[in-house]
């Protein structure tokens, strides 16, 4: 919690929902680093996977532009991909931080 609005934060919103084993997951995740969770998780795992998804949704609705939808997605949504990891890594980090304290 937020000591000076008093509100719950994402990250914190994320532990609380995150089990025992699932903590243990993040922890094997932390060893690995930040750039690879990035890039695995956010960039090659949900980037890739709107990539595909929106480019052939895009594609049934606008087949003559097939060309364009494809190079304007790779930076559109491998960019999304990894901002997502990156912001996904921050809150979890800090949450795992700020639990850390509370714990001591």
């Amino acid at each position: 919690m937020d000591e000076d609005s008093g509100k719950v934060t994402l990250g914190e919103r994320a532990l609380a929902f995150l089990r025992g084993s699932d903590l243990r997951r993040w922890a094997n995740l932390r060893e690995r680093g930040r750039r690879d969770f990035v890039v695995r998780r956010g960039v090659l795992g949900l980037g890739c996977l709107m990539y595909i998804t929106m480019s052939a949704w895009q594609i049934c609705w606008h087949p003559g532009r097939m060309v364009g939808i494809l190079l304007a997605g790779v930076p559109l949504w491998l960019g999304a991909g990894a901002l997502w990891g990156i912001l996904t890594w921050w809150a979890m980090e800090r949450a795992c931080r700020r639990r850390d304290l509370n714990q001591q």
